[in-house]
């Protein structure tokens, strides 16, 4: 049958122009984006209505999953195109910082499998997120290229050159790296390749092994004896001529052999000095298992100048003696397990004797100086226990946003019964270098003073509007609690240990010093260490702790807490040995009574660690276990809302809810029966269920959410996904007191909010999240960007001040649509006694806030009831409210 020739090309061309689905595991949206306008370029589709149909087929299952999600209450086909088109941008283009960007640019170095071409268009994908301007464009990609080139000879070639396109870059590179391929393929001299004792590396040579012949003077395969140029050397061990080390008929001395634990495997490598690589031979990389090896493009040969055949190399897990580390590892044909300068290096063989090596019984590494008790060891480290402030050797520095001027703020009045107290505080940080008088600033804060108990205050700095609004924070990331949690794997006894006022022992940079001031009524004193209330102080102390504590095994830390463990008794004070001689290098002091050593297991962020492993804390999911049953209708709505909130995650809901429903019918009597005990009870595990929960995850957004009723507080902390789904993280609630019983309504609400915020301070700390609340007032009071309110009630600015430590935003949540938190707080579980118990000093704040401004107001009380007496109408509806 004739073939239509028209339509095998039209066929042709239509599979050519086949538009690949959108699946954001195999595309990044702004890639995928590029490919569907150039698809709808080649079809013609102008019209808004066809691209928007286009658009929707387009999507993969789950991204059209999320779109029927974000389009909600409308219906896709409901939406222009270029509302679809931003819907989708925002859930699946990427969050990029250019600050962050560049540095990773710049830090891009070129791999041993990539080509000079490979790398230079790794370089180019690179620059599409750091928006480089355009007159820095060429020059950017010109110095990333050379300074990340691997070849040392091609680098410092072009170093001498003066390039400033990049193509010409390119093309003069790989003009110089062909000169250098071809002139190491041009036989050099026997004697220049003469080497003994010692392995020389090739930048690029060609192996050839044509002969299988075994020398017999070398050991080589790839000549006969009749061509080698070591037949008349003489061999000093046995003193006869004709052979080297390989062709001995006598028995040599056995070589020096380190047993090294390697992938979990014990490996027995020759120490050679004389060879800068470490390599193994290919038995026993099938037994460890056969890591993936890469190619090498390095050419290597055996001191008699013969070519080392490497099959390519892999980072292993090794360990030696107390040490651990990850270390390249070359992988050869039928070689010895040699271990070369490298890794004799990473492992501090090249600071020991010979006889350190050969007769300490392997414990040479071991760096705990023979500690047999928890007391020596603190005994031995005194100092970092000592009660003072310490002060780290690295100091903090603060960005500023360039857009943004400074800004000064007079001092607060202070109330005469506090100024002697403040005085005394000021003297004090000042003794300990905490803060400097000085006499002129461009930035200034004033000061909110907090009473503590025996007559002494804490001093707060209020930063909120100006110096934390002008900074540009800090993206050091916080660790990820899984993450966390593997290098605690395997351990049996814990430690926890706590920092003494930990941001104030990290000084400050000469620049940053001049942004933290305060204005106080004895004059002007600026931070010399960096105060807590800082919104980049999390940030900049993680970075300084993941730095101190880099290398050490079985030790991880969450801002300025730090855990350690061991898989015995004294493999954990061997590493409690290696933190505190970490820390007392870095000049850290700890407080000693808030720390805990040798711990059956200790809770840290929302889990209980031991040796059995990581479990959930009971504490997370203690509000929804211990919730009493509703004991009315009110109760049970409240009930029902949060049900609803989490109805996605619970299965056959409608049938499960039928025996609350009764109750609700008009002219019912109350009836609680066994049928809806059972599905309480029922619903309430499924609430704790890991369908509903989640772990905590530092890049994903966090809410927390709280509420208040007339006999209890609640609070609820979860994340909320990019598709709009939310999952819980913690629930938690308590009864209020007598005394919080009689607060107003306004004040009940926030406290649940510093309720919240207290419970889950390990979650909130160092990372911005979103405070929710049904209380619209609270909005404005407690809001970061309007500074501590002066006329709000006295007890509300204390918890403004309590929540000065955080950043976030708040927002308003209709009280319909709070189900979540509404249920907590009319359900709660028993009082919270540590959260009760807190310090009354601070009650007495109450008084000296207000106070503070109270001169300076247009009215007061005294002036209201004083005017009153002379209206009669007001008068009037007096006797009214007295008498009822």
């Amino acid at each position: 049958m004739p073939v239509n020739r028209n339509t095998t090309e039209q066929n042709t061309r239509s599979n050519t122009y086949r538009l690949h689905e959108f699946d954001p595991t195999s595309y990044d949206w702004d890639d995928w984006e590029i490919l569907f306008d150039t698809y709808l370029a080649v079809k013609c589709v102008t019209d808004d209505i066809k691209k928007r149909n286009l658009l929707i087929t387009a999507l993969g299952v789950q991204p059209f999953k999320t779109l029927i999600s974000v389009c909600k209450p409308k219906k896709p086909t409901e939406c222009t195109y270029e509302e679809i088109i931003q819907k989708l941008r925002t859930n699946y283009a990427r969050v990029t910082f250019s600050s962050t960007e560049r540095i990773n640019f710049f830090a891009t170095r070129q791999e041993s499998s990539q080509t000079l071409t490979d790398f230079a268009n790794c370089l180019r994908d690179k620059t599409v997120t750091c928006k480089f301007p355009n007159d820095f464009y060429e020059e950017a990609l010109v110095t990333a290229f050379v300074g990340g080139l691997k070849n040392e000879f091609v680098r410092k070639h072009l170093m001498q050159q003066n390039l400033e396109a990049f193509e010409q870059t390119l093309n003069v590179a790989r003009t110089f790296e062909s000169v250098l391929i071809q002139g190491a393929n041009v036989k050099r001299d026997p004697v220049e390749q003469f080497s003994v004792l010692k392995i020389q590396k090739k930048n690029k040579l060609v192996q050839s092994t044509r002969h299988k012949v075994t020398c017999s003077s070398c050991g080589s395969m790839d000549h006969p004896r009749s061509q080698c140029r070591f037949r008349n050397v003489t061999y000093h061990k046995c003193n006869k001529e004709g052979h080297l080390a390989k062709g001995c008929l006598k028995i040599d001395e056995a070589p020096i052999g380190i047993p090294i634990k390697v992938d979990g495997l014990v490996v027995t490598f020759e120490l050679n000095t004389g060879s800068p690589i470490t390599i193994i031979n290919e038995h026993v990389w099938n037994t460890l298992g056969k890591p993936k090896l890469k190619p090498i493009e390095s050419i290597f040969t055996s001191f008699t100048g013969h070519y080392l055949q490497i099959n390519g190399e892999t980072l292993v897990k090794v360990d030696y003696n107390s040490q651990h580390m990850q270390l390249r590892l070359l992988v050869g044909h039928n070689h010895r397990n040699i271990l070369g300068r490298d890794w004799i290096k990473a492992l501090n063989l090249n600071k020991l004797t010979l006889d350190d090596i050969l007769f300490n019984d392997n414990k040479i590494l071991n760096v705990n100086p023979g500690f047999n008790s928890l007391d020596q060891l603190i005994h031995h480290f005194a100092g970092i226990f000592k009660d003072e402030l310490g002060c780290c050797k690295i100091k903090a520095h603060l960005h500023i946003k360039n857009d943004r001027k400074s800004k000064f703020f007079k001092a607060r009045s202070l109330p005469f019964a506090y100024r002697q107290a403040v005085e005394l505080d000021l003297n004090r940080l000042v003794s300990a270098n905490v803060l400097e008088p000085i006499n002129t600033a461009n930035w200034a804060a004033p000061i909110v003073v907090v009473p503590k108990p025996g007559g002494k205050v804490r001093l707060c700095a209020d930063f909120s509007t100006g110096v934390n609004q002008a900074l540009d924070i800090d993206q050091y990331p916080l660790p990820k609690p899984n993450d966390l949690f593997v290098s605690l794997n395997g351990g049996i006894k814990f430690s926890k240990i706590d920092f003494s006022e930990a941001y104030l022992q990290v000084e400050l940079d000469d620049d940053s010093k001049e942004l933290l001031v305060i204005n106080t009524h004895k004059g002007l004193f600026r931070f010399n260490r960096l105060p807590f209330d800082i919104a980049s102080a999390p940030s900049i102390f993680q970075q300084i702790m993941d730095q101190m504590l880099a290398g050490l095994e079985g030790t991880v830390c969450y801002l300025d807490d730090i855990i350690v463990t061991g898989k015995s008794t004294t493999d954990h004070l061997n590493n409690l040995y290696k933190v505190f001689k970490r820390i007392q290098d870095y000049g850290f002091h700890v407080n000693k009574g808030k720390c805990m050593f040798l711990q059956d297991y200790v809770e840290y962020l929302g889990f209980v660690v031991d040796q059995h492993g990581v479990r959930t804390s009971p504490l997370k999911t203690k509000a929804i276990i211990d919730m009493p049953k509703p004991v009315n209708i009110s109760q049970l709505r409240s009930f029902l809302g949060m049900i609803n909130h989490y109805a996605k995650f619970i299965p056959k809901l409608n049938d499960r809810l039928f025996p609350f429903y009764s109750l609700l019918k008009k002219d019912t009597k109350w009836l609680w029966n066994q049928h809806c005990d059972k599905a309480f009870r029922e619903i309430k595990q499924y609430l704790i269920s890991p369908q509903a929960l989640t772990h905590y995850d530092p890049s994903v957004p966090l809410i927390l959410a709280a509420d208040a009723f007339n006999t209890g507080v609640g609070a609820v902390i979860y994340h909320r996904y990019s598709d709009g789904s939310e999952k819980v993280i913690a629930h938690a609630s308590k009864t209020l007191t007598k005394a919080e019983s009689n607060y107003a309504q306004i004040e009940k609400e926030a406290l649940a909010i510093i309720f919240g915020v207290q419970k889950f301070d390990l979650f909130l700390r160092g990372r911005k999240f979103t405070l929710l609340t049904d209380h619209k007032p609270l909005v404005s009071i407690f809001s970061p960007k309007k500074g501590i309110p002066t006329t709000s009630a006295n007890r509300l600015q204390r918890w403004a001040i309590r929540l000065m430590g955080y950043t976030f935003d708040i927002e308003y949540c209709p009280t319909n649509k709070f189900g979540q938190a509404d249920e907590l707080s009319r359900l709660p579980i028993e009082p919270d006694y540590m959260f009760d118990q807190q310090d009354p000093g601070e009650v007495q704040l109450v008084a000296s806030i207000q106070q503070e401004n109270q001169n300076e107001l247009p009215l007061n009380a005294a002036d209201i009831a004083r005017q009153t007496r002379h209206d009669r109408s007001l008068m009037q509806v007096y006797h009214y409210i007295l008498s009822g």
